[in-house]
């Protein structure tokens, strides 16, 4: 045999080998990422059935009316929770109007009106969106325990713009109680911070006023968006 011939046939072993491993690798990929899936599908079935049992719990232990007004406060977090997974499932992006619409849906249904989204079309990458998703989550849960969303005649003003590069992020609440001195460190925990300063790279000021606190929340747009997007002035 030539060694020519020889040669050809040792390459194609080679290529057969690599072509097995190829196939044994993909292998272990899908079942990989089936078992993941069904992970998955297992803690939405949990985190579905988590809420139900809230439910339960407060038709049981409260009051009627208290009841039915905590039952649709825990249905709408549902909701919110359900769209996040849903828009994140069938894709890596989701808009920053969507995001704070699921995040503040469910403290607006018992006062329509109180909360006032707006600002300019935004598309966040997906690890990003949880990230400021949790943020923008404490920040309403202090407004519900110490400001504007903890009283009926409370407002909460939310806005963004795109300025230098970076994507500007106000939180205004209005018409709240007074809050102390010593209730800012709760509007700025130490998860809002790492989440803003450390996952997102980006900065937050606090300011108390006589109604309410307002956050400004910058975050660079390259970091967040993923692409250069035009700036205001």
């Amino acid at each position: 045999m030539s060694s020519a011939v020889v040669e050809t046939l040792e390459a194609l072993a080679r290529a057969t080998a690599t072509a097995m491993e190829q196939v044994r690798l993909v292998a272990a990929l899908s079942k990989a990422l089936e078992e993941a899936e069904l992970a998955r599908d297992e803690l939405r079935h949990r985190v579905k059935n988590a809420y139900t049992a809230t439910q339960a719990l407060a038709s049981l232990t409260l009051p009627p009316d208290q009841a039915r007004a905590l039952s649709a406060r825990i249905a709408a977090l549902a909701r919110a929770h359900d769209l996040l997974d849903r828009k994140l499932a069938r894709q890596d992006r989701i808009t920053l109007q969507e995001l704070i619409d699921a995040e503040l849906e469910p403290y607006g249904v018992e006062l329509p009106g109180r909360i006032k989204v707006s600002g300019p079309a935004v598309t966040l990458r997906g690890e990003r969106a949880l990230a400021l998703g949790l943020a923008l989550n404490e920040l309403a849960t202090n407004a519900l325990k110490y400001g504007a969303l903890s009283v009926p005649t409370g407002r909460l003003d939310v806005s963004w713009r795109i300025q230098r590069g970076h994507v500007v992020l106000e939180w205004r609440e209005s018409d709240g109680p007074a809050v102390q001195g010593a209730g800012i460190e709760s509007f700025g925990s130490r998860l809002l911070r790492r989440l803003i300063e450390g996952q997102l790279a980006g900065s937050l000021r606090r300011h108390l006023h006589n109604s309410g606190v307002t956050c400004t929340i910058e975050l660079p747009a390259q970091e967040l968006i993923g692409s250069t997007v035009s700036s205001e002035p």
